[in-house]
C-alpha cells in the first residue's frame, strides 16, 4: 500500500468514527459546538429565548432624594460588582429600585444567559407557589411535582433540599471534554436517562 492509499484509509476511518459519534447524540454535538463557539467569540453564551413578564407589575425607581439606602453603601456595592466583573447590579429595598447599574456595553435591553440566577428565581417562584396555594410546603417531595420522578428514589428529595443544593444528586465539575460527564449532563439530547 502506498502512502496516499494509507492516508486515504486513515481519513475514511476517521470520518466514519466522527459520524458514528455524532449520530449517537446529535443534539449534544450541536449544543456543544454552539457553546464552545460562543465562549470563544464573546465570552458568553447566546441566549436562545427572551424571557419577558407581562408588564403587569413594575417596581418604582427611587430618586436620590427618596433612596432608603445610603449613597455610600450603594457606591460600595457597585465597586464590589466591578471587582468581580459583574455586568449588572440592581438593588431593591422595600419594593423600590434603589440602584440600577450596568457595566460598560450593557443595559437593561441586552440579552444574556441567566447562569446561576435561576436559583434566585426558583426560590421566588416556590414562594409564590406556596402563597398561591399550588405548593403546600418546601418539605413536599419533588415527586409530587415531577411526574418522571414520582416512582423514582429522587422523588423523595424535598423542594427545600433542591433549593439548598443539598439533595444528594451528583455534581459535575466544569470541563470542556465532550466525552466526559461534565458537559453531557448539560447538553445531552436525553435528559431523562442517568449518566
Amino acid at each position: 500500500m502506498n502512502k496516499r492509499g494509507f492516508l486515504f484509509g486513515v481519513l475514511a476511518i476517521a470520518l466514519i468514527a466522527v459520524n458514528i459519534v455524532y449520530w449517537q447524540d446529535p443534539w449534544f454535538w450541536r449544543r456543544y459546538a454552539n457553546f464552545v463557539g460562543n465562549v470563544q467569540n464573546d465570552g458568553g453564551l447566546t441566549p436562545f429565548d427572551e424571557v419577558r413578564g407581562d408588564n403587569s407589575f413594575e417596581l418604582a425607581a427611587a430618586t436620590e432624594a427618596t433612596r432608603s439606602i445610603a449613597a455610600g453603601a450603594l457606591d460600595e456595592a457597585v465597586t464590589y460588582a466591578q471587582e468581580f466583573g459583574s455586568f449588572t447590579l440592581i438593588v431593591i429595598h422595600r419594593e423600590v429600585i434603589q440602584l440600577e447599574w450596568y457595566a460598560e456595553g450593557w443595559d437593561r435591553h441586552r440579552l444574556t444567559e441567566s447562569q446561576s440566577m435561576h436559583k434566585t428565581l426558583m426560590g421566588l417562584g416556590i414562594g409564590l407557589g406556596i402563597e398561591d396555594g399550588f405548593i403546600k410546603s418546601v418539605q413536599d417531595p419533588v415527586g409530587d411535582y415531577i411526574d418522571e420522578w414520582r416512582d423514582d428514589p429522587r422523588g423523595d428529595i424535598t423542594l427545600e433540599q433542591l433549593l439548598q443544593m443539598s439533595s444528594g444528586l451528583g455534581q459535575y465539575g466544569f470541563g470542556l471534554n465532550p466525552f466526559g460527564d461534565a458537559l453531557k449532563w448539560l447538553f445531552a439530547g436525553d435528559s431523562v436517562t442517568p449518566l
